[in-house]
């Protein structure tokens, strides 16, 4: 194994590359654009500057709404793809870390919607507790 495989790939800043930092395409925003419909078996879209053909399948619900879904080489379905070495792909294929927010920060974040909360403070307090398990869950696991 080479040394350039081993190492992780790095943005130009020198922190490590995340899914949020790659071109990305969302099924969502090409239906509320009305550039696909459920009847849309594939679309051209532009990656960064790579154009490519990407294929969809809609998942139906009985209340005759539905979702679209990108098919990525590997025949999983997503919602998002991302340009990676050339080609678009899941998240999965790409295999990078997703930037998620540190949990204290997503404890903060409850604590601000209980203090604002209104209509149901129930629900966000409930919502406060998970994210503190949460937090609690993840230093456990840390030592």
């Amino acid at each position: 194994m080479s040394s350039e495989s081993a190492t992780k790939p790095r943005r130009p800043d020198g922190k490590r590359l995340t899914l949020r930092d790659l071109p990305e395409i969302h099924a969502r925003d090409l239906m509320r654009d009305k550039l696909i419909s459920i009847a849309t078996a594939s679309v051209d879209v532009v990656l960064g500057t790579q154009k490519t053909t990407l294929r969809l399948v809609p998942r139906q619900f009985a209340n005759g709404g539905y979702f679209m879904f990108f098919v990525c080489d590997c025949g999983r379905w997503a919602r998002t793809m991302r340009l990676w070495q050339g080609k678009a792909q899941c998240k999965w294929c790409i295999g990078l870390p997703d930037d998620h927010p540190p949990r204290e920060y997503q404890v903060a974040q409850a604590q601000k919607r209980v203090e604002q909360s209104k209509r149901n403070p129930g629900i966000a307090k409930r919502k406060l507790r998970w994210a503190e398990a949460r937090l609690k869950a993840s230093k456990l696991g840390a030592k």
